[in-house]
């Protein structure tokens, strides 16, 4: 198993980077509150890793900190809860606001995140309450440095969006807070699309 990697970065888009290791590139899922925080192409960077492992696949999957990971680890161990669907989430609340959201049972916030739906989120809530108690000290806040159109239409297509319907939304929100990071425009961003 991968526990962390160190590198250059070849490629970053919100959703995934190459990060090449001694000229091996490899592909990297990762959520918006680590893709702010990494620098540029070219840049050394390292990654805390999970290995996962399926019969058709092998992924990796990054974070910056290793309390995002432990929390990423603890998602996917709750029934129902993918990796992917667990990035979501750790991409559109940040873990902080993950962790305060299951500790005040606040389905309304967990239902924000695109594939979680009511009976998704009410079981997050039951299996992870006890868990989650105290973890909030120790994870990152949200911050990063500002993002462009491209990389918020991108991190919304990933979530399954379409660009015709986000395009106005993504408008709206870069025009209110044009120098804001991207994990805070993209909250911002489906906090409309949830309205709708």
């Amino acid at each position: 198993m991968i526990g962390f990697l160190r590198g250059k970065i070849a490629e970053k888009t919100p959703d995934r980077i190459i990060l090449d290791v001694g000229g091996v590139g490899y592909e990297i899922a990762v959520p918006v509150t680590t893709y702010s925080k990494l620098p540029g192409p070219g840049a050394e960077a390292q990654l805390h890793v999970h290995t996962h492992v399926r019969e058709d696949a092998l992924q990796l999957f990054g974070f910056q900190s290793r309390e995002e990971l432990n929390l990423f680890r603890l998602l996917i161990n709750t029934p129902e809860i993918g990796p992917r669907l667990a990035v979501n989430i750790l991409s559109v609340l940040g873990p902080q606001g993950f962790v305060r959201a299951v500790a005040a049972k606040d389905q309304t916030s967990l239902r924000r995140v695109p594939g979680l739906g009511p009976k998704k989120a009410e079981k997050l809530l039951v299996e992870l309450k006890d868990k989650v108690d105290g973890m909030a000290a120790g994870l990152p806040e949200a911050s990063g440095p500002p993002s462009v159109r491209e990389d918020l239409l991108s991190a919304l297509k990933n979530l399954g969006y379409k660009a015709e319907e986000v395009s106005p939304v993504i408008y709206e929100v870069m025009k209110k807070s044009p120098s804001a990071p991207v994990e805070e425009l993209l909250r911002e961003a489906l906090r409309h699309l949830y309205r709708r």
